[in-house]
């Protein structure tokens, strides 16, 4: 109507809006809309050419962005409802995590920390675990000895790999470092690495 209105009166869009008391901003808006094709049968076929193009790896959120960018106007809900309505769902990378303790020790030591007190020294109990951190070249493993009285790391090895070297080199490099009495504890979750023979 805005736009008949102006052209049959030679008005500008702005003036003809203030003489008909509508707002200028819901005309253009409106014209934006109508502009392009805002039907669902074009909106799924937008939708799944996005969904195949990137390997069915896309979710709602990352098709919505793609069809913004590509100038479509509309939102990541109504984009969600196609998508599950096309049956279409983004695939997603599980993350691997590597498991650090397996609890599968040759020999089996029983809790000497379950009864006892808390240390009242340090070098009386120690304790070791093994953690896991991301490089750019993969895993690395790290074993760690910590006294529980002072909390202090005491000995610890990097490793690739999360054999029983590791846990040996950090024990090793603690008895160095520390010079313990006969008597010290040393508690595990007694995983395959702190559990063998070695």
């Amino acid at each position: 109507m805005i736009t008949a209105v102006s052209s049959e009166t030679g008005a500008k869009i702005r003036r003809t809006c203030r003489v008909l008391q509508l707002p200028r901003s819901g005309f253009y808006r409106h014209r934006k809309k109508s502009a392009q094709p805002n039907d669902s049968g074009f909106l799924r076929r937008l939708i799944d050419g996005i969904f195949r193009e990137h390997k069915s790896c896309y979710g709602y959120r990352r098709v919505h962005r793609e069809l913004v960018e590509r100038g479509v106007d509309c939102t990541s809900g109504r984009v969600r409802r196609l998508m599950k309505t096309m049956g279409l769902r983004g695939l997603q990378k599980r993350r691997y995590k590597p498991a650090t303790s397996d609890g599968g020790a040759q020999l089996k030591a029983p809790n000497l920390l379950q009864e006892r007190p808390a240390p009242t020294g340090p070098d009386q109990v120690w304790a070791g675990d093994i953690t896991y951190i991301p490089s750019a070249k993969g895993w690395l493993y790290l074993a760690v000895v910590i006294d529980l009285y002072s909390r202090r790391i005491v000995g610890w090895a990097l490793h690739q790999t999360m054999k029983v070297g590791l846990v040996m080199e950090a024990f090793r490099r603690a008895t160095m470092t520390r010079m313990p009495d006969r008597g010290l504890i040393f508690h595990s979750d007694q995983g395959t690495q702190y559990g063998c023979l070695a």
